[in-house]
């Protein structure tokens, strides 16, 4: 009995985390490919670009503030999706604040490298729970 109400429950966990997962994955994606590597990132043209990651990231964290009020799965690995998902839209809620405050100090390199921290922390996060989601989907 025990294991049909882990399966329900693991079920009834998925069916609410997979589709605000797909949801944020295409904003987690702008954030992810925007090139910050360049050379020079208050370049005219990439404006725009900035733009849309700081107000992606703010979408970002009104999906986290919903995220953050579903209940904590029984099941293990569905506990670590849970926290490494969290930890992929703070990265990228931070990311844009970052942003912003690079737009306010422009060649502030704290800032450039902070942007930098959270862009590379995200993008780890990103392939691992993709992978992970992957397997769990289609057990």
């Amino acid at each position: 009995m025990d294991i049909m109400k882990d399966k329900e429950d693991k079920e009834q966990w998925l069916d609410t985390f997979l589709p605000m997962y797909e949801q944020a994955k295409l904003k987690i994606d702008t954030i992810i490919n925007f090139n910050i590597l360049s050379d020079n990132l208050a370049v005219d043209n990439a404006a725009a670009n900035i733009k849309q990651v700081i107000l992606t990231a703010s979408n970002l964290k009104f999906i986290l503030d919903i995220y953050d009020k579903l209940p904590e799965p029984r099941d293990k690995e569905l506990r670590k999706v849970r926290r490494d998902f969290q930890d992929l839209l703070t990265a990228c809620v931070s990311n844009g604040a970052m942003w912003l405050k690079y737009t306010e100090v422009p060649g502030s390199k704290m800032q450039r490298h902070k942007i930098v921290y959270f862009w590379s922390m995200a993008k780890g996060i990103n392939k691992e729970l993709s992978e992970r989601i992957t397997r769990i989907t289609k057990k």
